[in-house]
C-alpha cells in the first residue's frame, strides 16, 4: 500500500524533530562541550595577557639610573676616604718621627740596641776567657794537694804557697773570683755537683754536708762557672725517710685492694646479669 502524499510544511517537521527528547539530550550535550571550548580558549587568549604583564612590572622595580650612579659614586668615595684615612695615619707616625719627641726616642732604641749588642759582645769574650782558663784550674787544684801534703816537710815548707799564690794571682788579675760552700746551705746544682747522699739527723734534706777537697772553693768568670764545688749532700732523717716509704707503700697498697674489689664487683654483677638472662 503506497502512502498518500500529503505536503508537510518544513516548520512542522523541526518542531517535531525537536519535541524528541533523545536529540534534546545530544544537543544539550553539543552546547556543553562549545561552551567548555569557548572556556578554554577564553583562558589560552588571557594568559598571555597576563605573561606580557610581567615584564612590565619587571620593567616598573629596576632601579632608577641616577639612583644607581649616586650608589657607585659613594662606594668610590668611601673607598678614597679609607685610602686617605690610611695615609693620613702614616703621615702623622712619619711627623711624629721627626720631632723632639720622635728624635729622644730613637735614641733610646739606638741606645738600647748598642747595650745589647756590647753585652753580647763582653759576654762572648767572657766565655771564651772563661773556656781558656778552665783548662789551668786542675793544676791549681793538684798545687794545692801538694801543698797539703808536705806542709810539714823541709821542702814543703820552703817552697810551700809559692807557685800556688802566684797561680790565684795571675788568675785574680784576669777577673776569676772564687765562691764559697758551707755546711747547711741549701744544694744549688748551677755551682754544685753532688759526690755523694746520705742520710743525717743533723742536716735536713738537699743540704749541703761538706763540700769535698780540694775542689771546696767554687771559680767563676764574668758569671762564667769555671769550676763548681763538690759536696756531699743529706737526704734527711732515715727514719722519717722509712716512716714516708711506708706510708706510701700503705697508701699504693689501698688503692690496689680498692681496684682488685672494684673488679670483683663488676665480675660478680656480670655473672647475675648472665644468670637473669639464660633463665629468662
Amino acid at each position: 500500500m503506497v502512502p498518500s502524499s500529503k505536503n508537510y510544511n518544513t516548520n512542522e517537521i523541526t518542531t517535531a524533530i525537536n519535541n524528541r527528547p533523545l536529540l534534546h539530550i545530544l544537543y544539550a550535550d553539543a552546547d556543553a562541550a562549545e561552551g567548555a571550548e569557548g572556556e578554554n580558549t577564553t583562558t589560552e587568549e588571557e594568559t598571555p595577557k597576563e605573561e606580557e604583564a610581567s615584564p612590565k612590572e619587571e620593567k616598573e622595580q629596576e632601579e632608577d639610573p641616577e639612583i644607581k650612579a649616586l650608589k657607585e659614586e659613594l662606594s668610590n668615595n668611601e673607598a678614597i676616604l679609607k685610602n686617605k684615612k690610611q695615609t693620613l695615619t702614616t703621615i702623622n707616625e712619619s711627623v711624629e718621627e721627626y720631632t723632639e719627641t720622635g728624635f729622644a726616642r730613637r735614641v733610646a732604641q739606638m741606645e738600647d740596641v748598642k747595650r745589647v749588642r756590647m753585652g753580647m759582645q763582653n759576654k762572648n769574650t767572657g766565655t771564651a776567657l772563661a773556656s781558656v782558663v778552665q783548662n789551668f784550674l786542675p793544676v791549681l787544684d793538684e798545687l794545692t794537694i801538694l801543698d797539703l801534703d808536705n806542709k810539714d816537710t823541709k821542702v814543703g815548707v820552703q817552697f810551700s804557697g809559692g807557685l800556688t799564690d802566684s797561680m790565684k794571682t795571675a788568675l785574680q788579675n784576669l777577673g776569676v773570683e772564687e765562691f764559697n760552700v758551707k755546711p747547711g746551705d741549701a744544694v744549688d746544682k748551677s755551682r754544685m755537683q753532688i759526690i755523694e747522699e746520705r742520710y743525717s739527723d743533723e742536716y735536713s734534706k738537699d743540704t749541703v754536708i761538706r763540700p769535698i777537697l780540694p775542689t771546696s772553693v767554687g771559680r767563676e768568670l764574668n758569671g762564667n762557672i769555671m769550676q763548681m764545688v763538690e759536696v756531699v749532700v743529706s737526704m734527711g732523717s732515715e727514719e722519717e725517710a722509712k716512716k714516708k716509704a711506708a706510708e706510701e707503700e700503705a697508701a699504693k697498697k689501698k688503692v690496689e685492694e680498692a681496684a682488685a674489689a672494684e673488679k670483683d664487683d663488676t665480675s660478680s654483677t656480670t655473672k647475675e646479669g648472665e644468670g637473669e638472662a639464660s633463665s629468662d
